[in-house]
């Protein structure tokens, strides 16, 4: 039940019902709601709001004065003809209300909110957020109140109040807000003077005020302060800016502005005719009629060609005031011969992406990726149009759940079963219209000098959109025909509008034009490049590109962005029926085989951009090395990935796109596609290689047995084969899971046996892999100096042949091992740097997995907020991904985080999910710590928890068992 109270605790703690303020009473029965507050919509047992208020030191009487209290309270909040939104249960007292009623709540969610839109590069929405969390801050939280839990939510909320005036002075400096950052920040400084990031955040703040001395000063008066009261020197960070304030670096100078709208429409057309009385129904939504917090959803359906997707686009256009936030357009490929429509989860992902949603944030379920679009717009004002549905089941999920957006969505079919829309129903032109389209676009006097021929040439276009442009373009390229004789033309074909417009644009085509436009109509994917077209026809790329841009001209093909070109569902079942008509078959093979090696070719060399196999450190020029063609080649690989699937054969494409695939977590993708090349593998040499690669799938998914025996598959195929470079590759991918099962010390064997064979082979990336898969099982084995030695060398490496995802992984395994030695600030910096290399380099895994290890060393430093914060981002970005391993390794860390709290039920939830995980991948490891730290949450089953631990313990060779057998002791 909600009562309609709110509740305000940023500050005294007040409640108000409607104008009303409420009575509350003397400090302990504040401190009794207090408590309340913090287990809002929960039950509370007695003795956690006696502990709550007084701690161990209770009086004799608490039992009795809680309920007093409590008695006191429900007759304060008491709703009249209800039973009140206090009430008791079962599982203690529970205070019921709407989240949203309590400032605390409000404030979280905001402030939670700012953090991710400034990770998103969404500055504006940030600031929109964190200057709502920071209106509801009116001083000392539960001011006044003492009490344990009062005492630890007051020292988190001031904990994130700096957070967030932190975050304010960021954005503002981001923003160009120089004076007003530096005014924030002064006072923020002299609050907290240890703080050294609020100091660094002051310094650059008035530098680029232009205070260069005085941001010098600022270091310097940190630097002592530290000295005199830590004993300590200023960390890295502050002392990497001091140097380049000295050097006046132009890197810090103030970031351009970010504008943020994001716009994916097509290109409106711009002789748009009639249609005014649909147009003006899409454009006069009267949002008062329906539910106020409801999207509206226009349903557009018609015939083929009748100009649905025209007016939408058209339409919205002319809405793109009402809907500043973002424009977004997805064809989802409905009514494409030989294709199948485009999936939900698939179309998600192209609207997310194209919201500022990063790719690592987006998740692989249809229903998550659905909550998450619903979660992006509900407080955006976003257009989307969603073109050639095939059923409402497909439009379903990509629907808006509440806000202030608008989709369009256009069909073949009326979408009857589609709740909630407004249907408009599209019929062919009104002649009126149609003569005014077919003048517009011949644009000269013929139309008007023969009306009668203009009104039987589009009657004989069926008054179809689609056909009178194609057939009044063809008499706009041709000065010397007559609107009679495009008539005859017309008439002389006897087939139905459409394909007779389309045949007349056709034979008006030169014989070079025509067999491009046939063999571009092979095309399998969803839109082409010029490089693409000139492989289908084998023509240089610039005179594909004149010939493209000739189709262009006369509406055959459409451009729907810069260098992209795309068919009409109907163009391009023409052009299909033209190639078989016109091209023999081993012509037409050819042009499909010349596709599929330019798309492999391609694909390979964009690969080799992003995972060298291995490259000469003389060759390497570091300062010329800025990553532009990392970037370039990922964009490609991004925009052409649909396009190489269905263009190419499985056992040439498999094994190019592995890497790819597993850089951008589309593993489920990459096993579909290993497993169609093995079975049609030509030679043992690919059936190697397929097994090889199928290992790595299933290892990523957490099959570790399956993955076991895909590798020794291949590694048998490779040394009967005698091919040592990848027999090296095998042993590598067998050591890491020898490890995952709790024996390090084969995984320190297999990959010394691999880093032989790749220094004599000369594969310096194979050597990289190898280094850190040693450092990592040394660190597993508790011989720090040894991982240190070895992660050390494969980051060098790494670093000198371009082996940007070795980088990262070496640095992400150096900062666990800086963590298990107790250098916790050095850890930090690792990782934050493998963070940042995994964002650049596009590797959604190793982020997911830096965030996780961040929270870890939070959590090695007792800072259990940021710990939490880190390790609920890692161990949604690990499931996200598929990645098990990495969600057993988040889960046994939050697990950990909770005890440390004392919160015994959510961390023995956490250690039974990642028991659950470890025992389903196999990981012997993440059991036996999930079975330690389940003993550790609940005491009442420790001894067999423990025990169990033990026996498992014992079969491996990781240190730790004598604490396992020293805990088992003390219980005796």
């Amino acid at each position: 039940m909600l009562s309609g109270i709110r509740y305000a605790a940023l500050g005294p703690l007040t409640a108000w019902r409607a104008d009303r303020k409420i009575e509350l009473g003397w400090a302990k029965q504040q401190a009794v709601l207090g408590v309340m507050l913090l287990e809002l919509n929960r039950p509370v047992p007695l003795s956690r709001i006696i502990d709550g208020v007084w701690g161990e030191r209770g009086p004799r009487d608490a039992r009795n004065a809680v309920q007093t209290y409590i008695s006191r309270l429900r007759r304060v909040l008491r709703v009249p003809q209800t039973p009140g939104p206090l009430v008791f249960t079962e599982g203690g007292y529970l205070l019921q209300g709407d989240p949203s009623d309590l400032d605390v709540m409000v404030f979280d969610q905001h402030l939670d909110t700012a953090h991710a839109r400034y990770r998103d590069n969404d500055v504006r929405a940030g600031a929109e957020h964190v200057d709502a969390a920071l209106a509801l801050w009116r001083g000392e939280p539960f001011s006044g109140l003492g009490g344990p839990l009062l005492d630890a939510e007051r020292r988190r909320l001031r904990e994130r109040h700096l957070s967030a005036l932190e975050l304010h002075a960021r954005i503002s400096l981001d923003l160009g807000r120089t004076a007003e950052s530096v005014a924030d920040l002064t006072r923020l400084v002299a609050a907290n003077p240890l703080e050294e990031r609020l100091s660094a955040l002051l310094m650059l703040a008035l530098y680029r005020a232009g205070g260069r001395a005085a941001a010098l000063e600022v270091f310097q008066s940190t630097r002592r302060r530290l000295a005199d009261e830590l004993g300590v020197d200023p960390g890295d960070e502050i002392q990497a800016l001091h140097e380049r304030i000295l050097r006046g670096d132009a890197g810090l100078a103030a970031p351009a502005a970010r504008p943020r709208t994001p716009n994916t429409l097509p290109r409106d057309v711009a002789d748009f005719t009639g249609r005014e009385p649909e147009l003006d129904r899409l454009l006069t939504v009267d949002r008062r009629a329906a539910n106020p917090t409801a999207s509206v959803v226009w349903a557009i359906d018609g015939p083929p060609g009748v100009g649905k997707s025209a007016l939408a686009v058209h339409a919205a256009y002319r809405l793109v005031g009402r809907y500043p936030d973002a424009q977004l357009y997805v064809d989802l490929r409905g009514h494409v011969a030989g294709h199948r429509p485009v999936e939900p989860a698939a179309a998600l992902d192209t609207l997310l992406r194209a919201l500022g949603v990063p790719g690592e944030r987006i998740p692989a379920e249809l229903d998550a990726r659905a909550g998450l679009w619903r979660a992006e717009l509900a407080d955006r004002a976003v257009l989307v149009v969603l073109d050639d549905a095939v059923d409402a089941e497909q439009v379903r999920p990509l629907l808006p759940g509440t806000g202030r957006s608008l989709t369009l969505v256009t069909s073949r079919p009326r979408l009857v079963d589609l709740a909630a829309s407004r249907t408009l129903s599209l019929d062919v032109l009104p002649e009126e219209h149609a003569v005014r389209l077919f003048a517009r676009i011949v644009d000269d006097g013929r139309p008007a000098d023969e009306p009668d021929s203009v009104t039987e040439a589009v009657a004989l276009c069926g008054r179809l959109p689609l056909a009178i442009r194609l057939a009044a373009a063809r008499l706009g390229t041709r000065p010397a025909w007559t609107v009679a004789h495009l008539t005859g033309r017309l008439r002389r074909d006897r087939l139905d509008a459409v394909t007779a417009a389309f045949t007349l644009s056709y034979e008006n085509l030169t014989v070079e034009q025509r067999r491009l436009f046939r063999l571009v109509g092979l095309h399998p994917g969803p839109d082409f490049d010029v490089p693409a077209a000139a492989a289908l026809a084998d023509r240089d790329e610039d005179t594909a590109e004149r010939l493209l841009e000739n189709l262009v001209d006369v509406h055959l093909i459409g451009q729907h962005r810069a260098g992209r070109y795309r068919f009409h569902d109907l163009v391009r079942e023409f052009a299909r029926d033209a190639a078989h008509r016109n091209e023999a078959e081993t012509d037409r093979r050819a042009a499909a085989r010349r596709l599929a090696e330019h798309y492999t070719r391609a694909a390979e060399d964009a690969m080799h951009s992003l995972a060298p196999r291995e490259q000469d450190p003389a060759d390497y020029d570091h300062a010329d090395h800025d990553h532009a063609d990392y970037d370039r080649a990922l964009a490609w690989l991004d925009t052409e990935r649909a396009n190489l699937l269905v263009a190419t054969q499985p056992r040439a494409i498999a094994p190019v796109l592995h890497r790819y695939l597993h850089l951008r977590s589309l593993v489920a993708e990459a096993l579909t596609v290993d497993t169609w090349a093995l079975a049609a593998v030509h030679d043992p040499a690919e059936e190697g290689a397929a097994w090889q690669r199928l290992g790595a799938d299933h290892h990523r998914l957490g099959h570790h047995e399956q993955a076991r025996d895909c590798q020794e598959r291949a590694k048998s195929i490779f040394t009967e084969l005698g091919d040592r470079d990848r027999v090296a590759e095998t042993l590598r991918e067998l050591g890491v899971l020898h490890g995952l099962s709790g024996r390090p010390a084969a995984a320190v064997e297999a990959n010394r046996e691999a880093l032989a064979i790749v220094r004599e082979l000369g594969n310096r990336v194979g050597e990289v892999d190898a280094l850190t898969n040693i450092g990592s099982a040394y660190r597993r084995l508790g011989e720090y100096d040894r991982a240190l030695e070895h992660l050390g060398e494969a980051l060098a490496l790494a670093r000198s042949v371009g082996h940007r995802v070795g980088e990262g992984v070496a640095l992400c395994e150096l900062g666990a091992t800086q963590t298990g030695m107790g250098r916790h600030e050095e850890a930090l910096d690792d990782h934050r740097r493998a963070l940042a290399m995994a964002r650049r380099n596009g590797h959604r895994l190793d982020e997911g997995h830096s965030l996780t290890r961040i929270g870890v060393v939070h959590l090695r430093l007792g800072e259990c907020p940021e710990a939490l914060d880190h390790l609920s981002r890692g161990l949604a970005a690990a499931r996200r991904d598929g990645f098990r391993t990495g969600e057993g390794e988040a889960l046994l860390a939050l697990g950990e985080t909770h005890l440390r709290l004392g919160l015994p039920e959510e961390a023995a939830d956490s250690y039974r999910r990642a028991l659950a995980v470890a025992r389903e991948t196999g990981d012997r490891c993440q059991e036996v710590q999930a079975l330690a730290g389940l003993g550790r949450a609940e005491p009442t089953s420790a001894r067999d928890n423990w025990e169990r631990a033990l026996a498992l313990h014992e079969t491996m060779d990781v240190p730790g068992a004598d604490e396992l057998r020293a805990a088992l002791a003390a219980l005796n």
